[in-house]
């Protein structure tokens, strides 16, 4: 019989090997030039090659989803990615997604689980 740790484990393992996308997880940085005292911003790189899965959860359902155009801002964008990473809410999270580069702001709590975790993301202004 296997162990609950042990399925937790193989389920995880399965889950991630199916994470075609990779990100990259910055968040902004206040630091102080110790020469001149002012005081600078920086966007500070947190995680890189990060395996992942994007997906996407048009709100609402009818016509407005068969039509050639829709809104942007009618989606929830969801990332999944391994439950051991730490990302603060308000990074930056670049995604490597079928060959184009998308910025996102992680936009909520991250909802951790045992084999993975969610994180909802806005399109960044940024594109």
């Amino acid at each position: 019989m296997v162990s609950t740790k042990k399925f937790m484990e193989l389920m995880k393992k399965k889950i991630e090997a199916d994470y075609p996308d990779t990100a990259t997880v910055s968040t902004m940085v206040k630091s102080k030039d110790p020469i001149s005292k002012q005081s600078d911003v920086r966007e500070t790189v947190l995680l890189t090659d990060i395996p992942c899965r994007l997906s996407y959860l048009v709100k609402g359902s009818g016509p407005s989803v068969k039509t050639d155009t829709y809104d942007i801002s009618s989606n929830i964008v969801k990332l999944f990615l391994a439950p051991e990473h730490d990302i603060p809410i308000g990074s930056r999270i670049t995604v490597h997604h079928q060959g184009e580069h998308i910025r996102y702001e992680c936009a909520g709590i991250p909802k951790k689980y045992p084999t993975h975790q969610e994180i909802e993301m806005l399109l960044s202004e940024a594109n």
